[in-house]
């Protein structure tokens, strides 16, 4: 209990446990509205396309089938890659909440090299190439000449 001197003051004392007690109870009801609110979000928001969450799902089976060829242990691969075992079983799972960087290193780990530069090379972007080939110039222009 805490006297306040101030003839002021509409309290003349205070529990300040009682306030803390009051504002911890408070904060843990605050936090548990906010995690609703987001998990409520993401799950009817932020969802990714029927295609991406199949392409997932066959991204995760098949570094499982590789990692199972080589007789790898989970612990083993998740300690190569230095992300945590349930990370391992989530991106194995097609969790399209995985961090990309996590992929790339579980593909290190089992010794599938680093095929994430591939992905989107522009030599291999038949579309954009054909976009641009559309756009180019029928002829080329000499440059202007500065007087």
């Amino acid at each position: 209990m805490v006297n306040l001197k101030s003839k002021n003051s509409p309290f003349q004392t205070l529990d300040f446990k009682k306030m803390i007690l009051l504002t911890r109870e408070n904060l843990i009801i605050i936090i548990m509205g906010i995690k609703t609110l987001f998990h409520h979000y993401f799950e009817n928001n932020m969802r990714p396309s029927l295609a991406v969450e199949t392409s997932l799902k066959t991204l995760g089976a098949n570094l499982k089938i590789a990692r199972l060829r080589r007789r790898l242990p989970q612990s083993q691969v998740a300690e190569r890659a230095g992300i945590s075992l349930n990370t391992l079983a989530k991106v194995e799972a097609g969790d399209p909440g995985v961090a990309i960087g996590n992929v790339a290193a579980i593909m290190q780990a089992i010794g599938l090299g680093a095929p994430m530069g591939d992905i989107a090379s522009p030599s291999a972007d038949t579309s954009g190439l054909r976009l641009e080939s559309e756009r180019l110039p029928k002829r080329a222009r000499a440059p202007r000449r500065l007087i």
